[in-house]
């Protein structure tokens, strides 16, 4: 609007409001008595008006109307726009009117923290190049005994280092490769992840290491610094790259193993014979190193 910028107080008003920001949501052409707009903002506001209670529909080409998902009292709020008018309208209606719906996202900024609608969970994301990655172990699902195979059975069910709740708190939980696939084998599926994201494949954590300067030095500058999680010395680790990796182990058929000592992450990718492709870091070295790992192992 030329008049009232975003957030300004008279947004919440009801009524009429605004200097042109109607006229500038307005497509160009399509409403009638020329009461076309703009459409600076490509939104491209249609006249598709509106259905009444009764069953009644208003003459098209008048007006827009469109539902907020915000009640108020019995009646839910909206926003109109009127081929007579470069405003935009607010008003509270009868929710049995039949109005037109636009859909919304978030713009995501990589870096930003991003919460898993299935839990609540947020987690800490880093752009690393051109990749945005989460910077924290995934840890969705239900806790399952370590002695017991995960199953495809509708639910994502994780291990627990030493089947303590506390160990996936701290360091994300440890999953079988069919299971984080969601039991099929397309490299680069959503699988367990959150909405929005996938599962990196083999030649996307190649991507993430070649631009951190190879296998040789790349597991330094993804590991978290200090020994509160690593076990010493924490070799070479600076975490410049902001990937804050974190030892988690791994589960195998007979227990649980090297928690403090070893990162492995899967990728996305089959491996040959029965394993899957994973990458794993070391507390001491500052590789990262490529792992060809059977699939019931349990890891991050």
């Amino acid at each position: 609007d030329s008049q009232y910028p975003v957030g300004h107080a008279i947004w919440n008003n009801a009524g009429w409001r605004g200097y042109d920001a109607g006229l500038n949501l307005k497509t160009i052409s399509g409403w009638n008595s020329n009461g076309n707009g703009t459409d600076l903002f490509e939104f491209s506001a249609l006249p598709g008006d509106f259905r009444d209670p009764g069953g009644s529909f208003n003459v098209l080409g008048d007006n827009a109307y469109f539902w907020s998902s915000s009640t108020s009292g019995y009646s839910a709020l909206n926003r109109f726009l009127k081929y007579s008018y470069a405003t935009v309208g607010r008003e509270s209606s009868n929710n049995e009117y039949g109005y037109s719906v636009r859909c919304l996202k978030i713009l995501f900024h990589c870096g930003d923290p991003i919460t898993d609608l299935r839990d609540q969970q947020t987690y800490e994301t880093v752009e690393i190049g051109d990749q945005c990655w989460m910077a924290e172990n995934l840890n969705i699902g239900t806790i399952i005994s370590g002695s017991q195979p995960q199953q495809n059975n509708g639910n994502i069910e994780k291990y627990c280092y030493g089947n303590s709740s506390s160990n996936c708190n701290e360091y994300g939980g440890l999953y079988q490769w069919n299971e984080i696939m969601q039991y099929t084998t397309t490299p680069g599926v959503q699988g367990i992840c959150p909405a929005g994201w996938h599962l990196p494949t083999d030649g996307e954590w190649g991507t993430l290491t070649d631009f951190l300067g190879g296998t040789g030095i790349a597991g330094g500058k993804m590991k978290e610094t200090g020994t509160t999680h690593w076990s010493s010395p924490n070799t070479g680790a600076t975490n410049e790259s902001g990937f804050t990796a974190l030892p988690g182990g791994y589960r195998d058929s007979s227990g649980f193993y090297d928690l403090h000592n070893f990162n492995y992450l899967w990728s996305s990718s089959e491996g040959t014979g029965s394993g899957a492709w994973d990458r794993f870091l070391n507390y001491n070295t500052d590789d990262v190193n490529r792992g060809n790992l059977d699939k019931n192992y349990g890891i991050s």
